[in-house]
Protein backbone atom coordinates (compact mmCIF):
# COMPACT_ATOMS: atom_id res chain seq x y z
CA UNK A 1 0.00 0.00 0.00
CA UNK A 2 1.31 3.57 -0.87
CA UNK A 3 1.87 6.13 1.48
CA UNK A 4 -0.89 8.28 0.15
CA UNK A 5 -2.81 5.29 0.28
CA UNK A 6 -2.12 4.79 4.25
CA UNK A 7 -3.10 8.11 4.85
CA UNK A 8 -6.47 8.22 3.13
CA UNK A 9 -7.16 5.15 4.62
CA UNK A 10 -6.00 6.47 8.49
CA UNK A 11 -8.32 9.74 7.65
CA UNK A 12 -11.00 7.52 7.02
CA UNK A 13 -10.56 5.56 9.55
CA UNK A 14 -10.45 7.91 12.03
CA UNK A 15 -13.31 10.29 11.06
CA UNK A 16 -15.67 6.68 10.55
CA UNK A 17 -14.32 5.99 14.07
CA UNK A 18 -15.03 9.37 15.78
CA UNK A 19 -18.33 9.38 14.52
CA UNK A 20 -19.49 5.71 15.87
CA UNK A 21 -17.66 7.20 19.49
CA UNK A 22 -19.81 10.70 19.31
CA UNK A 23 -23.14 7.85 19.12
CA UNK A 24 -23.70 9.33 15.38
CA UNK A 25 -24.13 6.04 14.00
CA UNK A 26 -26.82 4.28 15.95
CA UNK A 27 -27.03 0.97 17.57
CA UNK A 28 -27.60 -1.60 14.54
CA UNK A 29 -26.80 0.87 11.66
CA UNK A 30 -25.00 -0.67 8.74
CA UNK A 31 -21.95 1.02 6.82
CA UNK A 32 -21.67 0.67 3.51
CA UNK A 33 -18.70 1.59 1.59
CA UNK A 34 -20.28 3.52 -1.09
CA UNK A 35 -22.13 5.52 0.99
CA UNK A 36 -19.33 6.22 2.82
CA UNK A 37 -17.10 7.29 0.50
CA UNK A 38 -19.46 9.40 -1.00
CA UNK A 39 -19.73 10.91 2.33
CA UNK A 40 -16.14 11.21 3.04
CA UNK A 41 -15.30 12.23 -0.45
CA UNK A 42 -13.02 9.35 -1.03
CA UNK A 43 -12.46 6.31 -3.03
CA UNK A 44 -13.75 2.78 -1.80
CA UNK A 45 -10.21 1.04 -0.98
CA UNK A 46 -9.47 3.30 1.81
CA UNK A 47 -12.73 2.95 3.58
CA UNK A 48 -12.62 -0.62 3.12
CA UNK A 49 -9.58 -0.78 5.04
CA UNK A 50 -10.75 1.49 7.44
CA UNK A 51 -13.95 -0.71 8.06
CA UNK A 52 -12.21 -3.94 8.20
CA UNK A 53 -9.81 -2.16 11.12
CA UNK A 54 -12.63 -0.87 12.76
CA UNK A 55 -14.48 -4.30 12.03
CA UNK A 56 -11.20 -5.48 14.40
CA UNK A 57 -11.74 -3.35 17.22
CA UNK A 58 -14.81 -4.34 18.12
CA UNK A 59 -16.41 -1.32 16.80
CA UNK A 60 -18.74 -3.37 13.58
CA UNK A 61 -20.11 -6.12 13.38
CA UNK A 62 -20.19 -8.27 9.99
CA UNK A 63 -24.16 -9.38 9.87
CA UNK A 64 -25.52 -11.38 7.27
CA UNK A 65 -24.65 -10.71 3.91
CA UNK A 66 -21.18 -9.45 5.03
CA UNK A 67 -22.95 -6.31 6.23
CA UNK A 68 -20.93 -4.80 8.83
CA UNK A 69 -23.07 -2.50 11.33
CA UNK A 70 -22.57 -0.68 14.67
CA UNK A 71 -23.13 -3.70 17.15
CA UNK A 72 -25.95 -4.30 19.61
CA UNK A 73 -25.18 -3.73 23.25
CA UNK A 74 -26.04 -7.25 25.40
CA UNK A 75 -25.47 -8.05 28.33
CA UNK A 76 -23.31 -11.02 27.52
CA UNK A 77 -21.19 -8.67 26.08
CA UNK A 78 -21.23 -6.03 28.46
CA UNK A 79 -20.23 -8.68 30.99
CA UNK A 80 -17.50 -10.63 29.06
CA UNK A 81 -15.68 -7.18 28.87
CA UNK A 82 -16.08 -5.93 31.89
CA UNK A 83 -14.77 -9.22 33.43
CA UNK A 84 -11.25 -8.60 31.07
CA UNK A 85 -11.39 -5.15 32.40
CA UNK A 86 -11.44 -5.55 36.13
CA UNK A 87 -8.36 -7.74 35.84
CA UNK A 88 -6.30 -5.36 33.53
CA UNK A 89 -7.12 -1.84 35.84
CA UNK A 90 -7.03 -3.35 38.76
CA UNK A 91 -3.65 -4.36 37.87
CA UNK A 92 -3.19 -0.85 36.58
CA UNK A 93 -3.94 1.02 39.76
CA UNK A 94 -2.04 -1.30 42.31
CA UNK A 95 1.03 -1.02 40.69
CA UNK A 96 0.53 3.03 39.01
CA UNK A 97 -0.30 3.43 43.63
CA UNK A 98 4.15 2.73 43.24
CA UNK A 99 5.06 4.78 40.55
CA UNK A 100 3.13 7.60 40.00
CA UNK A 101 5.00 10.71 40.27
CA UNK A 102 3.85 14.40 42.00
CA UNK A 103 3.54 15.31 37.89
CA UNK A 104 1.46 12.40 36.96
CA UNK A 105 -0.97 13.07 40.22
CA UNK A 106 -1.24 16.57 39.28
CA UNK A 107 -2.38 15.98 36.08
CA UNK A 108 -4.85 13.06 36.62
CA UNK A 109 -6.31 15.63 39.18
CA UNK A 110 -6.65 18.07 36.29
CA UNK A 111 -8.80 15.38 33.80
CA UNK A 112 -11.17 14.90 37.04
CA UNK A 113 -11.68 19.02 37.25
CA UNK A 114 -12.19 18.84 33.19
CA UNK A 115 -14.31 16.92 32.97
CA UNK A 116 -16.56 17.65 36.01
CA UNK A 117 -16.49 21.34 34.15
CA UNK A 118 -17.45 19.09 30.75
CA UNK A 119 -20.39 17.67 32.94
CA UNK A 120 -21.36 20.77 34.29
CA UNK A 121 -21.49 22.67 30.49
CA UNK A 122 -23.45 19.65 29.32
CA UNK A 123 -20.01 18.43 26.80
CA UNK A 124 -20.60 14.67 26.80
CA UNK A 125 -18.04 14.56 23.95
CA UNK A 126 -15.20 16.29 25.90
CA UNK A 127 -16.81 14.18 29.00
CA UNK A 128 -15.88 10.91 27.60
CA UNK A 129 -11.99 12.30 26.15
CA UNK A 130 -11.10 13.24 29.83
CA UNK A 131 -12.38 9.90 31.05
CA UNK A 132 -10.11 7.75 28.54
CA UNK A 133 -7.10 10.05 29.13
CA UNK A 134 -7.60 9.40 33.32
CA UNK A 135 -7.82 5.55 32.75
CA UNK A 136 -5.22 5.40 29.97
CA UNK A 137 -2.44 7.83 31.91
CA UNK A 138 -2.28 5.48 34.51
CA UNK A 139 -2.70 2.85 31.76
CA UNK A 140 0.66 4.40 31.15
CA UNK A 141 1.86 5.06 34.82
CA UNK A 142 1.62 1.33 35.75
CA UNK A 143 4.80 0.58 33.39
CA UNK A 144 3.58 -2.34 31.69
CA UNK A 145 3.00 -1.69 28.12
CA UNK A 146 1.61 -4.76 27.26
CA UNK A 147 -1.32 -4.02 30.14
CA UNK A 148 -1.40 -0.69 28.55
CA UNK A 149 -2.00 -2.03 25.20
CA UNK A 150 -5.12 -4.16 26.48
CA UNK A 151 -6.44 -1.17 28.48
CA UNK A 152 -6.80 0.68 25.41
CA UNK A 153 -8.56 -1.97 23.58
CA UNK A 154 -11.08 -2.30 26.11
CA UNK A 155 -11.30 1.36 26.69
CA UNK A 156 -12.89 1.31 23.14
CA UNK A 157 -15.68 -0.41 24.15
CA UNK A 158 -16.07 0.83 26.64
CA UNK A 159 -17.21 4.01 25.62
CA UNK A 160 -19.14 2.60 22.87
CA UNK A 161 -21.00 1.13 25.92
CA UNK A 162 -21.56 4.32 27.15
CA UNK A 163 -22.55 6.22 24.37
CA UNK A 164 -25.10 3.83 23.19
CA UNK A 165 -26.46 3.27 26.43
CA UNK A 166 -27.26 6.67 27.52
CA UNK A 167 -25.62 6.92 30.71
CA UNK A 168 -23.83 10.15 30.05
CA UNK A 169 -26.21 12.05 31.94
CA UNK A 170 -24.89 14.26 34.77
CA UNK A 171 -26.13 12.66 37.83
CA UNK A 172 -24.64 9.39 36.57
CA UNK A 173 -20.98 11.00 35.53
CA UNK A 174 -21.21 13.18 39.16
CA UNK A 175 -21.01 9.46 40.37
CA UNK A 176 -17.87 8.36 38.52
CA UNK A 177 -16.09 11.48 38.77
CA UNK A 178 -16.62 10.46 42.77
CA UNK A 179 -15.19 7.86 42.24
CA UNK A 180 -12.00 9.47 40.51
CA UNK A 181 -11.32 11.31 43.38
CA UNK A 182 -11.75 7.95 45.56
CA UNK A 183 -9.15 6.22 43.31
CA UNK A 184 -6.83 9.14 43.62
CA UNK A 185 -7.07 9.77 47.25
CA UNK A 186 -5.90 5.71 47.39
CA UNK A 187 -3.24 6.46 44.54
CA UNK A 188 -1.85 9.08 46.06
CA UNK A 189 -1.38 7.18 49.56
CA UNK A 190 0.54 4.90 47.82
CA UNK A 191 -1.64 2.05 48.78
CA UNK A 192 -1.60 -0.32 46.09
CA UNK A 193 -4.55 -2.81 47.56
CA UNK A 194 -6.26 -0.28 47.90
CA UNK A 195 -6.38 1.21 44.69
CA UNK A 196 -6.90 -2.04 43.16
CA UNK A 197 -10.38 -2.45 45.01
CA UNK A 198 -11.39 1.29 44.75
CA UNK A 199 -10.41 0.94 40.99
CA UNK A 200 -12.78 -2.55 40.78
CA UNK A 201 -15.15 -0.98 43.01
CA UNK A 202 -15.52 1.50 40.22
CA UNK A 203 -15.45 -0.47 37.75
CA UNK A 204 -18.52 -2.44 38.78
CA UNK A 205 -20.16 0.66 39.68
CA UNK A 206 -20.08 1.04 35.64
CA UNK A 207 -21.32 -1.88 34.78
CA UNK A 208 -24.02 -1.60 37.29
CA UNK A 209 -25.45 1.52 35.73
CA UNK A 210 -24.86 0.30 31.99
CA UNK A 211 -27.03 -2.59 33.10
CA UNK A 212 -29.65 -0.45 33.95
CA UNK A 213 -29.79 1.79 31.60
CA UNK A 214 -30.04 -1.54 28.90
CA UNK A 215 -32.57 -3.15 30.70
CA UNK A 216 -34.53 -0.12 31.23
CA UNK A 217 -34.12 1.01 27.21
Amino acid sequence: MSRGSQTLTEQSYRRIRNRILAGQYPSGTALREEALSRDLATSRTPVRAALKRLESEGLLEQVEGRVLRVPRMTMEDMDETFVARRLVEGKIAELAADRATAEEFRRLRQYIDDEQEAARTGETGFVLNMDRLFHGTLAKVAGNPLLGEFQGRISTKVTLFLVLSGTLEEAMISRALDEHQQLLAALEARAPSSARQVMVRHLDNVLVRLREAVSGA
